[in-house]
């Protein structure tokens, strides 16, 4: 169960602790299978430990499915905010027909090594809704490949004050 074999793109000591994070979750999933004598001490394990769908759990999704890279963007005052930043990939730079074919021979072939286009081509900046964060963006599968098959990287970010952003 372990995933140390996995590569990330962007820093490694984020890819580590993300890593870690999925670990701690595995094993929080493994307890939640085995069940406690009584019903109100099954219902209190899962206010106690963190549950699926955690802003961590998403975050390592988002770098694990796209390639997205966190990075800190310093603001005034010493604060910084928590942005996710996801490159196209030459295969989907592509655009159209191929880019589809390309990655469904990736898939098949279990390859999962692409090169990013980092700064080529434009990138979009994603201002969340109200009270949003960035991480619930793993959810628009649909509006992320859109972008990211027509060859434009997505820049997500939260607002001062929402997930980890100060």
């Amino acid at each position: 169960r372990a995933l140390m074999g996995v590569e990330f793109a962007g820093d490694r000591e984020d890819a580590v602790r993300s890593i870690h994070k999925v670990e701690e979750l595995l094993a929080i999933l493994e307890e939640l299978k085995t069940p406690k004598k009584g019903l109100i001490r099954n219902a209190i394990r899962f206010f106690q430990v963190p549950t699926i769908g955690s802003l961590n759990q998403l975050r390592t999704e988002l770098q694990m499915r796209y390639g997205g890279q966190r990075v800190w963007v310093p603001t005034r005052g010493s604060h910084r905010l928590d942005a996710m930043y996801i490159p196209c990939h030459s295969a989907l730079c592509a655009g159209g027909d191929e880019a589809v074919h390309e990655e469904a021979r990736l898939l098949k072939s279990g390859a999962t090594e692409r090169s990013p286009c980092f700064l080529s081509g434009p990138t979009l900046v994603c201002c969340n809704p109200n009270a949003g964060y960035y991480e619930t963006m793993v959810y628009q599968t649909g509006w992320l490949r859109f972008w990211l098959n027509r060859g434009i990287n997505i820049f997500l970010f939260n607002y001062a004050g929402y997930g980890c952003s100060t």
